[in-house]
């Protein structure tokens, strides 16, 4: 009975010191799920410190490769200062006006030539004596009596042949096919008291300096009748900016400012653009030129 007394006694001491090695074993896993869950935490930390570091040096390097950019666009001077950066009045002076040099005007110009010696077959594109360049802001309707409602080029068409250039530049305002209509009308002038004079007139659309459309035509094919052709080009470009001109030019020689400022009233131009984007034709619109 004894033996048996201490046999139990030693399987009880066993189990209970595997017991404690178990509640041990546990403890230790848990103590290391703790230190793992702690470095985790830490590494989680030391990330976001890193992360506002990285962030830190990108904002210093993009602020320190502005003033490097700023430093470039304007020399280095002797009076002034803004940051640092040293900047001369006279370089300020001269940027200035190199941009008022360059600023645009809406609308367009209109070189006014007197043209000698012409023959039957009138210039397709400038040439003359430039006697004035007057503005224009009128879109797309061209009227050859333009130079007459000026008091400084009123008289320059008695008994002379007269030139009028158109330019400046158009606003394309999408990529793709730009489609221009391009109208040369006129009507015989016809005063009483005066005998009758058919003249000849020629225009040429420019677009990028390049002649595209030139219409040549008499001023009415008969009495009371206008004399109008259409012509159409396409221009497959991105959206910008490109030059633009009208060359127009007409040949009625007549001493009486009367007959020729009849003449000259019915004697059109009308240009009118279809964008990729507009659904159709339309008058160029005064907006889309500048100079």
């Amino acid at each position: 009975m004894k033996y048996k007394i201490a046999a139990i006694s030693v399987a009880m001491a066993l189990s209970v010191n595997v017991m404690a090695d178990d509640v041990n074993q546990t403890k230790s896993q848990e103590e290391r799920l703790d230190a793992v869950e702690s470095n985790i935490e830490g590494m989680q930390q030391d990330m976001a410190v890193l992360s506002s570091s990285i962030n830190q040096l990108v904002t210093l390097l993009q602020t320190q490769q502005a003033k490097t950019a700023s430093t470039q666009a304007l020399p280095s001077t002797t009076s002034g200062s803004s940051d640092g950066l040293e900047v001369d009045d006279s370089v300020l002076d001269e940027f200035e006006e190199i941009q008022n040099t360059h600023s645009i005007t809406p609308g367009l110009l209109v070189d006014v030539y007197v043209i000698d010696d012409a023959t039957s077959k009138l210039p397709t594109e400038p040439e003359g004596l430039l006697i004035a360049t007057l503005d224009f802001n009128k879109g797309g309707n061209f009227n050859f009596y333009e130079h007459l409602e000026d008091e400084s080029t009123r008289g320059a068409g008695l008994n002379q042949t007269i030139g009028l250039h158109y330019r400046g530049n158009y606003q394309y305002a999408a990529n793709g096919k730009h489609l221009f209509s391009y109208t040369h009308s006129s009507e015989r002038a016809k005063v009483a008291g005066y005998h009758e004079r058919q003249g000849n007139c020629t225009s040429t659309l420019l677009l990028d300096d390049e002649p595209k459309i030139t219409i040549s035509a008499p001023m009415g094919n008969k009495k009371g009748a206008i004399n109008s052709t259409t012509k159409q080009t396409v221009i497959e470009t991105g959206a910008r900016q490109g030059t633009f001109g009208v060359w127009f030019v007409c040949d009625v020689k007549w001493d009486s400012y009367k007959y020729i400022e009849s003449a000259y009233r019915h004697v059109n131009v009308e240009i009118m653009a279809k964008s990729p984007n507009d659904r159709k034709l339309a008058l160029i619109d005064p907006g889309e030129f500048t100079h």
